[in-house]
């Protein structure tokens, strides 16, 4: 048994570095800098407005009940880090809760059991040289995505005209998609695999919105940050 001791120990150390190593980058990415100054909008392009600054890849999730749109609030944050505007939004806004996992910033993760976002796909491929929409609708068109539509009566929304997404600015060094090979994902849920899709793009933000109208549910899934 003295024999198995050191490798135990290096392993235990090793494990107990990289842990040091993953919190402190995790620390790194919420201390980049993101403000918003008197900015009006929804939650959600609020913070999808301190993502692109932060340059930080993430999703967020919005649910409208009872045929309501979702309301502009003025956004004046004194924090000047994406952890305290991400805190700052969600103090006015609860449902956009959010959480750091995996590289990825998720707000409104409470509400993604309620979507379309936890159907489980036995397989896909994501593709870092695809364009975002096709790669999305992919996703959406999996048979198993599908099946979830149809059993609940769901209908897809179309991306607004007028829709215009953030491009992040930030000084830092991005990694080109071009780097970067097919991904195979199996038994992986639709937010994993557009997880996955946003970190391909190196800081890209999803957003899945969802309204209920009467006994109507309808759904759309955008990009209002594409990543460099």
């Amino acid at each position: 048994m003295r024999l198995f001791k050191p490798v135990s120990m290096i392993l235990i150390y090793s494990l107990c570095v990289f842990r040091t190593m993953a919190q402190e980058s995790r620390l790194e990415l919420l201390k980049r800098p993101a403000v918003l100054r008197n900015m009006k909008g929804t939650s959600a392009e609020a913070i999808a407005s301190l993502l692109a600054q932060a340059r930080v890849p993430g999703g967020i999730v919005s649910i409208s009940a009872n045929c309501d749109k979702p309301n502009d609030l003025l956004f004046a944050s004194k924090s000047e880090t994406l952890q305290g505007g991400l805190d700052y939004v969600s103090s006015l806004d609860a449902s956009q809760a959010w959480i750091y996992k995996n590289g990825v910033v998720l707000a409104g993760r409470k509400q993604a059991r309620k979507t379309l976002l936890k159907t489980t796909i036995s397989e896909i491929t994501i593709d870092p040289n695809e364009t975002l929409s096709l790669a999305t609708q992919r996703l959406l068109e999996t048979a198993e995505v599908r099946g979830e539509v149809a059993k609940n009566g769901l209908e897809e929304l179309t991306t607004p005209l007028g829709f215009s997404a953030i491009q992040p600015v930030s000084n830092r060094p991005s990694v080109s998609s071009e780097n970067r090979k097919p991904e195979l994902l199996q038994r992986k849920s639709l937010e994993d695999a557009l997880n996955a899709l946003a970190l391909s793009r190196n800081s890209a933000v999803w957003h899945y919105e969802q309204f209920v109208c009467g006994k109507k549910t309808s759904f759309r899934v955008s990009w209002p940050v594409t990543g460099p």
